[in-house]
């Protein structure tokens, strides 16, 4: 009896996930969120970082220029003592700057660097803590009274790399943290495997948060292939993303005979792959024909990925050009331009405001 009840809760929760599965959209649904795209991108390009996190850096950058890059003090006041500086040299090569002196030594710099205003440098406090970097500053610069902002490093490691000419050091790994008022800002995790000939990467992984942001990074290389992704969440919402595989004809990844790859933005990805090799090997330019043989290209729901249309070149007779349209399920048929226009003009809007807020400098 107990096996039949088991099998009998197995065939009704199995029933009632089924019922609950959300349908693919229809047509109609699928351009209406086509048309939505412009829109929300506008509410996206809106959502700004937090200034506090910014502020904090631009005051941190400000404490470390008291010194100059070799050290020197440029002050009238500096500490009792030129051991107990941290020059801005420094910083930068934890910044993930590669360094053509001697590498830096993490664990002989571990403590904590605690702003003073009154003498305008750093008052350290060797090995304390004595696995991570601590630096407490003020928030509103050098000037600041109140060491509100702790920038913690925790990890930085780095690899020589001996090339034909000439000698560096890139990182292999940086971990660190800023918090404004006990409140997170900044998270990184940064980590790389590099050939130590020539100084290419071999992998890269990036892990940034930037209040309210999460942005991740990775790069890849394996023989003749190389892989790139990259992804923005706000919150855990995938915003953003981007990935694409490139196959080269060779290790050298001299001349790319494929690639496949996605880019998603909110609930649209679009995804496909293009032959490289035999569009080059055509004798001049590609045709509608010829396009749509070696480029493959769908648009998908995301993230339950159904499909809702496949993007076709066509012919544009009254133009005399090749276009974009887009084929529905149901075999209607639209120009990718009437969605991809509106999109163009807020990114075009957005960054005129952006231009006007923060203009060069003269």
């Amino acid at each position: 009896m107990k096996k039949i009840l088991a099998l009998l809760m197995i065939v009704a929760t199995g029933w009632m996930v089924s019922c609950n599965k959300d349908e693919a959209p229809t047509v109609a649904e699928n351009k209406q969120t086509l048309e939505n795209l412009a829109t929300q991108m506008d509410e996206d390009m809106s959502v700004v970082v937090d200034e506090e996190g910014f502020n904090a850096l631009v005051a941190f950058e400000a404490c470390m220029n008291i010194h100059d890059p070799v050290g020197s003090p440029i002050k009238k006041k500096s500490l009792s003592t030129e051991s107990n500086t941290l020059t801005l040299k420094d910083f930068y090569r934890m910044a993930m700057m590669p360094s053509t002196d001697g590498g830096f030594d993490f664990q002989s710099n571990v403590g904590t660097y605690e702003w003073n205003a009154g003498n305008q440098g750093w008052v350290i406090t060797q090995n304390d803590p004595n696995d991570k970097i601590v630096f407490l500053f003020p928030n509103d610069g050098p000037e600041g009274t109140v060491n509100n902002v702790t920038l913690t490093i925790y990890d930085y490691q780095e690899v020589l790399i001996s090339g034909e000419w000439d000698s560096w050091y890139n990182p292999t790994r940086v971990e660190a943290d800023l918090y404004y008022q006990d409140e997170l800002c900044i998270d990184l995790l940064f980590e790389a495997s590099w050939n130590t000939t020539n100084g290419e990467p071999n992998s890269l992984f990036l892990e940034l948060f930037l209040k309210p942001y999460t942005f991740t990074g990775s790069f890849d290389r394996e023989g003749s292939d190389v892989s790139l992704e990259a992804i923005l969440k706000l919150g855990k919402t995938r915003v953003i993303s981007a990935g694409i595989d490139i196959g080269f004809d060779s290790a050298e990844l001299d001349d790319v005979q494929d690639l496949a790859g996605y880019l998603q933005y909110r609930k649209v990805k679009l995804e496909g792959d293009l032959d490289i090799a035999s569009l080059e090997a055509l004798e001049g330019e590609p045709t509608v024909d010829q396009l749509n043989e070696y480029v493959n290209l769908t648009l998908y729901t995301y993230p339950d990925m159904y499909k809702m249309a496949d993007v076709e070149f066509c012919y544009d007779e009254t133009n005399e050009r090749i276009d974009i349209r887009l084929v529905f399920t149901d075999g209607s048929t639209v120009p990718a331009s009437e969605y991809l226009d509106s999109i163009r003009e807020v990114i075009e809007q957005k960054m005129q405001e952006i231009q006007q807020e923060f203009p060069r400098p003269r």
